[in-house]
């Protein structure tokens, strides 16, 4: 019906517009979608058939930005081990959006960024493959961020998609929006040409650090 209809559409807005990666929001955001899902509930057939939609896309949603919260965190941890060249663990309680991570997450980012430090030699290499031409000076944050999509495309095992819309969501999170084709591009070539690049790389001497 047109009602339903109508519901659906303002369900869907509703969930959609949680746009808050941060994960200090998540409390707020449960509440809200919580007292909707009391409202419908008490409609009858209609309300219970919006509750199982809403509680979905509450579900998809709110994973999407714990995921994305991860991410952040793994972002800029591994900025404060490059940039100030710290080893990891003596960074894991200073960087303010890693430590406010639930545990689950907490433990995604640091084997994120660990996993990353581990392979720099060749992602590094492969982000120079890629490239026309070396990125933009000052392009750090740019730089880190594909770093940790390819570290997920190749080295965690992360399906395809999802490291692509992941790191280019990112991207847009991190105030690097302009960005956000290069991220694409670089990571849907790396998609394509995986097994005969890291073949021709010499793993063990590519990725002796240089901090």
């Amino acid at each position: 019906s047109a009602c339903l209809v109508g519901s659906e559409m303002c369900i869907r807005d509703r969930i959609n517009s949680l746009n808050h990666y941060n994960n200090a929001f998540l409390p707020q955001i449960k509440a809200q979608v919580r007292c909707f899902c009391i409202k419908v509930s008490k409609s009858g057939g209609v309300g219970r058939s919006l509750l199982a939609l809403t509680l979905r896309l509450r579900h998809e949603r709110l994973m999407k930005i714990e995921g994305q919260g991860a991410r952040m965190g793994a972002l800029e941890l591994l900025e404060a081990v490059l940039r100030r060249k710290h080893p990891l663990e003596d960074m894991l309680e200073s960087v303010e959006s890693f430590t406010r991570l639930n545990p689950r997450d907490r433990a995604f980012a640091r084997n994120l960024v660990s996993t990353t430090l581990r392979r720099l030699g060749q992602i590094d290499a492969l982000i120079n493959h890629c490239l026309e031409k070396p990125l933009a000076k000052g392009s750090h944050r740019s730089h880190d961020i594909l770093r940790l999509g390819i570290c997920q495309l190749l080295f965690l095992e992360t399906a395809d998609h999802a490291a692509v819309s992941s790191s280019v969501e990112l991207a847009g999170q991190a105030g690097q929006a302009h960005a956000k084709k290069l991220v694409n591009a670089v990571l849907r070539r790396l998609g394509r040409e995986r097994a005969e690049l890291i073949s021709a790389q010499d793993e063990s001497k590519i990725n002796a650090p240089d901090w």
